[in-house]
């Protein structure tokens, strides 16, 4: 879609950021948002759903924290050169581009 239009938004209602690898989603939005010129819109959620959490093994009870840390990964990943290390998420070493 980013190549057949020029002005349209792509928008993408929720991900549930505890529920995936925080440089996968950085890694991906960071790829749309360059090929659509700065279009993309991103909404992010905890997740609501406990029967899911148990499929990724991953403790309900933990969403807020980890949807947190997960936020504030995405956040410092978009750094140029960015270190980070997560407890649940493990590390970048700085070798890392956008």
């Amino acid at each position: 879609m980013a190549g057949q239009t020029k002005e349209i938004a792509l928008g993408l209602a929720s991900i549930a950021l505890p529920l995936h690898q925080p440089v996968h989603i950085a890694k991906s939005a960071a790829t749309i948002d360059q090929l659509s010129d700065g279009r993309l819109i991103m909404g992010v959620a905890s997740g609501d759903r406990p029967t899911e959490y148990p499929a990724m093994n991953i403790d309900f009870e933990k969403r807020s924290e980890l949807f947190r840390d997960a936020f504030d990964y995405i956040r410092k990943a978009q750094d140029d050169f960015p270190v980070l290390k997560d407890k649940h998420f493990g590390e970048l070493n700085g070798s890392c581009c956008k």
